[in-house]
């Protein structure tokens, strides 16, 4: 029998589901629908979404790759000034050469920070890495390539560039917003871990801070989970089986 394809991601409506079941909001006349966690209620969604951005500022704090993707911003024009003092930048709204801004060369809007960037020309077959600098950027006569960046007040700041580069950037990211029923919450298995996070909050809403610190503990262990199966992926190592060989006449156990 052929099996269905499936994907991994919970929708928000199956974590209501269960926020609903765990705190017996499912026991109302309502049944699954709830009562204070109704779909219709005005809150329900944005307290969701908030639960949602909090379990993803947590994860990537420890470490969980889930949140970065590349991205790439092209025909990045040369610097129009010839003062090294003055750097070319990049933010959510455009692109300053020194002299303008270019409202059509802007930051991924999903972008969080970058975390590595590459630089090329256009038709060049290969990416050169840049390096992020420790402090500051410090002044230079103007070249053909960035070479260095920085990230500072959500902008990447370089030195200016003689070439019309494209640059390339691996960045952290948030994921879409939860806001209705069939988003997808895009970690994997994280339903229990959201589904306590909003009986949490709802609860501390609603004046019950006992029942919140029980729900959150819940939701602080789920999340452990997801922690710790990305540590066991990193600490997993390739290794080498011993090859099968079958064992001589008249040998003593174990030699091969």
């Amino acid at each position: 029998m052929a099996i269905a394809p499936s994907i991994p991601y919970d929708t928000a409506e199956s974590i209501l589901n269960e926020a609903r079941a765990i705190s017996a909001d499912a026991a109302t006349a309502n049944g699954l629908a709830g009562d204070i966690l109704n779909d219709g209620q005005p809150y329900v969604f944005p307290i969701l979404q908030k639960c949602y951005r909090r379990l993803q500022d947590e994860l990537i704090s420890k470490g969980v790759e889930t949140y970065s993707k590349y991205g790439e911003i092209y025909n990045i024009t040369p610097t129009q000034t010839g003062n090294p003092r003055i750097n070319v930048t990049i933010s959510y709204l455009g692109y300053w050469d020194g002299y303008r801004v270019w409202p059509n060369i802007t930051l991924p809007a999903d972008m969080i920070k970058p975390l590595e960037l590459w630089e090329c020309y256009p038709g060049e077959s290969a990416w050169k890495p840049m390096r992020p600098v420790s402090d500051s950027i410090s002044s230079r006569p103007t070249t053909n390539r960035f070479n260095v960046w920085d990230f500072e007040q959500d902008i990447l700041s370089m030195p200016g560039s003689s070439q019309t580069s494209n640059l390339k950037m691996k960045y952290l990211l948030y994921a879409p917003d939860l806001t209705g029923p069939n988003s997808q919450a895009l970690v994997v298995h994280c339903q229990s871990a959201l589904a306590n996070k909003m009986v949490a909050q709802v609860s501390k809403m609603l004046g019950g801070l006992e029942m919140a610190q029980a729900f959150e503990a819940d939701a602080q262990k789920d999340i452990d989970m997801i922690v710790n199966r990305t540590a066991r992926k990193e600490a997993y190592q390739a290794f080498q089986r011993r090859p099968f060989r079958s064992r001589g006449r008249g040998r003593g156990r174990g030699a091969y």
